[in-house]
């Protein structure tokens, strides 16, 4: 269970709520306001998470090949 708990694998799960957010949000609401809202927080979590995950991975990476 501990390998599951990751910061990498916490990433991923922000990525995938945040993709969630952003394309489910017009069949909850169907209003304009929200949907750019919760589009553009969605969006932003899912790349943030992308790339944070990207991040971690490379910088794991590099500490391995060091050792």
């Amino acid at each position: 269970m501990k390998e599951l708990m990751t910061k990498e694998n916490g990433y991923k799960v922000m990525a995938f709520i945040g993709w969630v957010i952003a394309m489910l949000m017009n069949h909850i609401t169907h209003r304009e306001y929200f949907i750019g809202l919760a589009h553009g927080a969605g969006f932003f979590m899912f790349f943030y998470g992308i790339f944070a995950a990207i991040a971690v991975t490379m910088r794991n990476k590099k500490k391995a090949a060091a050792e």
